[in-house]
């Protein structure tokens, strides 16, 4: 098992690898709309135009039987991953050593050498805290706008927004990267074996 430190929170990288017993996936796909209110008088009016949006959730679920013969169930969202009955997984959760729990966050396909991540989970792990960002945002936003004029406040409250946010997105993709480079196919599949 490895670990790694995001954010000032340590994650123990666990995995469990077996043969893909049986697979299947559906999709949910969810449609939401609004608009089209508006009114008429005289002759004239207005109407909104409508809005409709809609997203499409992959769900994945496969049965695993690993090395000692046990099976294991998961069932996965948004991971999209191609597999068949035979083909070897290895499904990496990053549990948070404090909580002792953590969201599935990569699938590797042995057989087809394919690694598969869930974006959300990723994100949810690697984000760095916002609320850090903010507070340092308003504190810096504070002392500018108290020691210059306002214009100068204003303008440099607008450059450090700007910086807290390249910051604030540098961070998440480091953070990002450094969790793909740990996962390997080559890797998991000798710790499998």
């Amino acid at each position: 098992m490895q670990t790694l430190t995001l954010n000032n929170k340590n994650y123990e990288l666990q995995s469990t690898t077996g043969k893909v017993l049986s697979s299947g996936k559906n999709m949910e796909t969810k449609v939401s709309g609004g608009g089209g209110g508006g009114y008429t008088n005289r002759g004239t009016g207005y109407t909104a135009p409508v809005s409709i949006t809609s997203k499409t959730t992959v769900h994945d679920q496969f049965f695993l039987e690993d090395a000692n013969g046990k099976e294991h169930a998961f069932q996965l969202s948004d991971f999209n991953l191609a597999c068949r009955d035979g083909n070897i997984l290895t499904v990496v959760a990053a549990i948070n050593i404090k909580k002792d729990k953590g969201p599935y966050i990569s699938v590797i396909n042995h057989s087809t050498d394919k690694v598969y991540f869930d974006p959300i989970a990723l994100k949810q792990i690697c984000e760095p805290n916002r609320l850090i960002y903010v507070l340092a945002l308003i504190v810096f936003a504070f002392i500018a706008i108290k020691g210059a004029s306002a214009e100068v406040g204003i303008m440099l409250t607008i450059l450090a927004g700007v910086g807290t946010a390249v910051y604030y997105k540098s961070t998440l993709n480091r953070n990002t990267k450094t969790v793909k480079n740990l996962i390997k196919p080559a890797e998991y599949f000798q710790l499998a074996s």
